[in-house]
């Protein structure tokens, strides 16, 4: 359907172009000089009701569109109306036949086209007394006889409402339960030629369904009838007139809108104002392919074919369907035949908006990456100064503290070699003063060690861990009572963050120096485990364990050691768990999610330690 459509759209732009030169007019141009005149060909339409009857709306649409395709001023097309909705009776008959005569007596029609099968109905009747000679070409419910095909001047066209079988095939492909099929058709004279031709159509199906044909029933028949349908059924709605208790005419999509509330099983219909009334679909006829078709034909028969040489043929058929009842009903459109044209579709917000949607997420994950790249700017800045204010510090220290520390311990070694002999007390004084500036030296240099980054050294923190507990083991082993250890590393190997390894490196070396100088451990083992979810530090000592006034008090007075390894986890975000009892040992373990832990994961982390950075800094 969108090819015809587009097909029909680019004619369209032609036809207009073209009509503009030639003033778009039916008659035929004044001849040029030299050139014969053609007479155009007359082609009369009857139509049912009147001009806007929706269905002859769209019949003419199609109709003229089609005709738009012959060379300007070689057709001649007129209309007229039966309208035996409004003047029923043989009387308005005759007099529309009297009229006819009268009006187109100087103007010979070539070709007549009926719509219906009242138009159809009524020139059969008064064909030799209006148009004889003239081919007619009808839209109509049933098949003529041969003999009115084949005599001449010929009739032939389509037939409209002939899709049964290809409607009810696919509804019970649809609904692959269903037992029982209800076919609804009537007509005013009760002639049940609509029931019949549904059953020509669907012969074979009586042994895979019932099939029960509801025929001729009145409105308040048809309703009964629909509240107490069985389960596992359909409906096929093919066409019925009718009248209602005061004797109005109600029209097919009148009764249909009557019974369809009252309907609990899915409707299938072949016409075209059902669709979005209540019925699932179907294939269906519309009024702008079946005006189409018959201007094809006219076409052929005003260029000199036959009428009968053009076979009667079936009215095109579109599968399509109301997207509300294909809902309701819980049909997927993946189910439905390739071509169908699905109506009445409720546009979600997405299917509205989407490609502004799509604008907005593209400007706001742009805003976002570089907001990301500013912050991450930022904290490379305060991680550099951060860095450089400690390596000056430290090179202070060296330069500052330990030089006057060396000069300290030089002075005093030079007082202790003046004695001649020993001076009660005074000597034993000056070693102690000896010892503790040498412990202060050490203890300096422990402090610039700690304030150089030895992550740029040596990225690996079992590595790291190795080399601290090699130094604690030099530094506090001298009288051999050092406890052996060792690093155990599980799980693949991810690298970490430079600057969370930084800080949990920093953790790990105080609780190393606390187990080697204050536990009396004769065991120390370091556990570093590297899951996809998480990375794990456990260290273990089986000395003399923490006691728990000062595990929930968080230090000795002039101690910094637990308070400092608490800060440090929470500004990386990590998950800091101590186990300690009495002569069992204690038991260390950090836990940092691998978002914030791995370089390769999400970089969250960052943001956390630059705002972290940032209040430290205020």
């Amino acid at each position: 359907m969108k090819n015809r459509i587009l097909e029909r759209a680019r004619l369209a732009v032609v036809l207009a172009a073209v009509s503009l030169i030639h003033g778009l007019t039916w008659q035929s141009p004044l001849p040029a000089r030299g050139q014969r005149s053609v007479d155009p060909k007359r082609v009369l339409v009857l139509y049912w009701y009147n001009k806007d009857f929706l269905w002859n709306v769209e019949f003419d649409r199609g109709f003229k569109f089609r005709l738009n395709s012959a060379p300007p001023g070689s057709i001649e097309y007129h209309q007229e109306y039966l309208e035996n909705d409004r003047f029923p009776g043989e009387p308005q008959a005759r007099l529309l036949r009297d009229y006819l005569r009268k009006k187109y007596a100087d103007h010979p029609v070539d070709v007549v086209v009926a719509t219906s099968d009242a138009s159809l109905e009524f020139l059969r009747r008064h064909r030799s007394g209006l148009f004889p000679g003239v081919p007619i070409v009808f839209v109509a419910t049933q098949y003529p006889t041969t003999a009115e095909i084949t005599t001449k001047p010929g009739l032939t066209g389509i037939i409209n409402i002939s899709t049964h079988r290809r409607t009810v095939e696919l509804a019970l492909s649809l609904h692959p339960a269903t037992e029982q099929v209800f076919v609804v058709s009537g007509t005013l004279e009760h002639d049940k030629r609509l029931e019949l031709q549904a059953r020509q159509e669907l012969q074979g199906y009586e042994g895979r369904v019932q099939l029960t044909y509801l025929t001729d029933l009145s409105s308040a028949q048809l309703i009964e009838k629909m509240r107490s349908l069985p389960k596992r059924s359909i409906v096929l709605y093919v066409w019925q007139q009718s009248t209602n208790d005061q004797g109005k005419l109600l029209e097919s999509v009148d009764l249909f809108a009557l019974i369809a509330p009252h309907t609990h099983v899915p409707i299938y219909g072949m016409l075209l104002p059902l669709v979005g009334s209540g019925i699932v679909g179907g294939y269906v006829n519309t009024g702008d392919d079946e005006g189409t078709k018959i201007a094809e034909i006219v076409l052929r028969i005003a260029t000199g074919t036959r009428a009968v040489d053009i076979p009667v043929e079936r009215a095109p058929a579109e599968p399509i369907f109301d997207w509300r009842e294909l809902r309701r009903w819980g049909i997927r459109e993946n189910k439905l035949p390739r071509e169908s044209l699905i109506r009445f579709r409720e546009l979600t917000l997405w299917d509205q908006y989407k490609w502004r949607i799509l604008a907005a997420l593209v400007i706001l994950w742009a805003i976002y990456l570089v907001r990301v790249k500013q912050l991450e700017r930022q904290f490379k800045t305060t991680l550099e100064a951060r860095v450089a204010e400690r390596t000056r510090i430290a090179r202070e220290l060296h330069d500052t503290l330990l030089q006057s520390f060396h000069g300290l311990l030089f002075r005093l070694q030079a007082v202790r070699n003046m004695f001649p002999r020993r001076t009660e007390g005074a000597p034993e004084a000056l070693d102690v003063a000896i010892l503790m500036a040498e412990q202060a030296i050490a203890e300096s240099r422990d402090a610039i060690k700690d304030l150089r980054s030895e992550s740029a050294e040596q990225r690996d923190l079992a590595e790291l861990l190795t080399a601290t507990c090699k130094e604690l083991t030099t530094a506090h082993g001298k009288n051999g009572d050092a406890p052996a250890f060792r690093v155990v590393v599980e799980g693949k190997g991810h690298n970490l963050a430079q600057v969370l390894q930084e800080e949990i490196y920093r953790i790990a070396r105080e609780i190393l120096r606390n187990a080697f100088q204050h536990a009396s451990a004769c065991n120390v083992e370091a556990e570093i485990r590297y899951d996809d979810k998480l990375f794990r530090l456990r260290i273990r000592d089986d000395g003399k364990g923490i006691e728990p006034q000062l595990l929930s008090e968080g230090n000795r007075p002039g101690h910094w050691g637990l308070p400092g390894i608490r800060e440090r986890a929470r500004r990386i975000g990590a998950q800091l768990d101590f186990w300690s009892e009495a002569g069992a040992g204690t038991e260390v373990q950090i836990n940092v999610p691998s978002a914030t832990a791995y370089e390769t994961s999400h970089k969250g982390w960052r943001f956390a330690l630059f705002r972290s950075a940032k209040s430290n800094e205020q």
